[in-house]
């Protein structure tokens, strides 16, 4: 039987795409430097308020020991959301390079891999943001449960 699937191997870039390929690779790279710096300011954040609330409830008693265990959640919290960012950032930087260096010297291979990272970036997003909505829609389901 006969594959009637159209062939891509005579595909190739011209000057528009590859501009545009540029483009995108540059704009790339200032979001992913924006996501390392925010996923370390993030960090930080979380960070600094664990030691000022720490600091601050020291001492003994329920109500401290609260406030400390609540404390390292939000750390925790702050940990898990920094080290997201991060890895989309890496995915980013990762597109934004091979492509570049695709573009720079015709190499195919380059352009396949800086694809492949950005396919990979984005699969990473939809399952982070898959996650997210389902979180947010247990939520709202033990909002609408709860008896007040």
């Amino acid at each position: 039987m006969e594959n009637d699937q159209p062939s891509l191997f005579g595909l190739s870039v011209d000057q528009e795409s590859a501009a545009t390929l540029k483009s995108a690779a540059q704009w790339g790279k200032v979001l992913a430097v924006l996501g390392w710096i925010l996923g370390g300011l993030v960090l930080l954040f979380g960070i600094v308020a664990y030691i000022k609330i720490t600091h601050t409830y020291r001492g003994s008693g329920f109500a401290v020991r609260s406030a400390e265990t609540g404390a390292l959640r939000a750390l925790i919290v702050c940990i898990l959301f920094s080290s997201i960012l991060v890895t989309g950032a890496i995915f980013t930087w990762n597109f934004s390079n091979r492509t570049n260096t695709a573009l720079d010297t015709t190499d195919q291979y380059s352009l396949n891999s800086g694809l492949s990272s950005m396919k990979s970036g984005m699969i990473f997003w939809a399952i982070i943001f898959i996650v997210f909505i389902l979180l947010m829609l247990l939520a709202f389901l033990g909002i609408a449960s709860s008896n007040s």
